[in-house]
C-alpha cells in the first residue's frame, strides 16, 4: 500500500461553508448538499460570525429569510484548479487523494481538498458525519509550530527513512482554552512527543467516533511552510463501528 494515498475515501453527506475572521477564527456559516446551499441563521456559530463582520458568501447573497440556493457545486468546485491543469495530478496527491483513480464525485472532491484559496477567508468543511462505514481523510494538525517545530529539530523526525511516522490522538481535558481539546503526540523512537491539537472543528467528529467504539489509526501525511512557520498534515483512518 502507497502510504501517501488514502486508504479509502467516502462521499460526504453533508458539507459546511467556514468563514474565518481577522482573528483567525472560524465559524461555520453555511451548509449544503449535492442540491442546494443554506445558511446557518439559528446555529450561534453563525450569529457569532456575523457580530464579527461576515456578511455573506458572495456567490449566494446573504437575506434575513431562510433561503436555499440550488446546484451549489459548481460554485464551490470553481474554487479548485481545472481538472485538465498540467499539475492537477500533484494537487489531489497533496490531499491523499490517487491520481489515477480520482474520487468520480465533485462533492467528494470537495470534502477531502476543503476548496481553500490562497488569503481567503472561507474553506469547506467535511466533518464525516452519518458516515457508518470505514474510510479516511488527511487534516491539518493545529498548533504544530508551537508545539513542536518551535522546540524540536524537524530532522528529529527522520522522514528520510520512516516517513510516516505513527501519530496518537488523546483527550487533553485539562486543557485550560478547551476541555473538549484532542492532543496529538508523534511517535518518536520509544517516546511520545506532543506534536499538536486536532481541530476544534473535528473534535465532536472524533469523539463521537471513539464512542462508536472506533479505531482511529494516525500518521504523519506531509510537512511543509517556511522554516519559522511550519505546517503539518496527519493522515487518518477511521474504522467501522465494532
Amino acid at each position: 500500500m502507497n502510504a501517501s494515498v488514502l486508504i479509502k475515501t467516502i462521499k460526504p453527506k453533508v458539507l459546511y461553508l467556514v468563514w474565518e475572521d481577522a482573528d483567525r477564527r472560524r465559524y461555520k456559516v453555511g451548509s449544503f448538499t449535492e442540491t442546494c446551499f443554506q445558511y446557518l441563521h439559528k446555529e450561534e456559530s453563525f450569529i457569532k460570525a456575523q457580530e464579527k463582520g461576515f456578511k455573506g458568501f458572495f456567490s449566494f447573497p446573504l437575506t434575513e429569510e431562510e433561503i436555499s440556493y440550488p446546484n451549489p457545486v459548481p460554485v464551490f468546485m470553481r474554487r479548485l484548479p481545472p481538472k485538465n491543469r498540467q499539475n492537477y495530478a500533484e494537487y489531489l496527491t497533496a490531499f491523499g487523494l490517487d491520481a489515477e483513480n480520482p474520487p468520480e464525485s465533485d462533492f467528494t472532491l470537495l470534502g477531502y481538498t476543503g476548496a481553500h484559496l490562497l488569503d481567503d477567508p472561507y474553506h469547506v468543511l467535511n466533518t464525516f458525519e452519518g458516515i457508518k462505514t470505514g474510510f479516511s481523510f488527511i487534516s491539518k494538525v493545529s498548533a504544530a509550530q508551537q508545539c513542536f517545530f518551535s522546540h524540536n529539530d524537524e530532522k528529529s523526525l527522520n522522514l528520510a527513512s520512516n516517513p510516516y511516522p505513527t501519530l496518537i490522538l488523546k483527550p487533553d481535558p485539562e486543557n485550560p482554552k478547551d476541555p473538549n481539546a484532542i492532543q496529538i503526540f508523534i511517535q518518536l523512537s520509544e517516546c511520545l512527543v506532543p506534536f499538536g491539537y486536532v481541530h476544534k472543528e473535528l473534535t465532536l467528529s472524533i469523539k463521537t467516533w471513539q464512542n462508536e467504539g472506533r479505531r482511529l489509526e494516525a500518521r504523519l501525511f506531509r510537512v511543509n511552510g517556511q522554516p519559522n512557520h511550519r505546517h503539518a498534515y496527519a493522515s487518518i483512518h477511521v474504522t467501522e463501528p465494532r
